[in-house]
């Protein structure tokens, strides 16, 4: 579901790494056309986390010690008009299975540009994630930048505040403008 995907789910799967090594995931959450029903959008969440696991077990062997990713989470655009039951459901399956079947699969998850009806919504979809999961969770508002550039490096921070929702699904493979714009920095 690749081309659905695109056109409604900005995500960007390999975006570099974080200063401590992990790759580093971006879904650009609020700026997302969910679908009314769940039917396309499972399979292709579902294939994603997958494929990125697979990576993960095939780096963690090569390297000999455990990979984990840096999932990242831009809610800019947000709004309550999204925040639906199909939504809500299938954000708290995808936390519970996270929890359940890849816990130590991410170093670090970091939602940015957080409404401010994000802290209540979390409190009660963080019910079945382990304390252990929760402790790798920051939520930030729209001053995330200082905690992103301890984290994140130069090339990383590129794909959080500078690609476009296309260039990010395309990540890490840059076009020749976004080329030129960074050479001009």
């Amino acid at each position: 579901h690749g081309e659905w995907a695109v056109g409604h789910w900005p995500i960007g799967f390999h975006c570099g790494y974080s200063k401590s090594g992990s790759p580093v995931k971006i879904e650009r959450l609020g700026a997302c056309a969910p679908p009314s029903d769940t039917k396309l959008l499972y399979p292709y969440y579902l294939a994603l986390v997958d494929t990125l696991q697979r990576r993960l077990d095939r780096t963690s062997v090569t390297s000999g010690r455990l990979q984990q990713t840096y999932e990242l989470f831009d809610l800019a655009g947000l709004g309550t008009h999204m925040v639906t039951f199909t939504t809500l459901s299938f954000t708290k399956d995808v936390m519970l299975a996270f929890a359940t079947h890849y816990p130590s699969s991410f170093s670090k998850a970091v939602v940015i540009n957080a409404p401010s009806f994000m802290a209540s919504l979390y409190r009660i979809l963080s019910t079945v994630l382990p304390a252990s999961v929760k402790a790798k969770v920051s939520i930030l508002g729209a001053e995330y930048e200082a905690e992103l550039a301890n984290d994140l490096t130069p090339e990383t921070l590129y794909w959080v505040t500078t690609a476009s929702h296309a260039q990010l699904c395309r990540a890490p493979f840059r076009d020749g403008a976004a080329l030129a714009q960074r050479s001009e920095e």
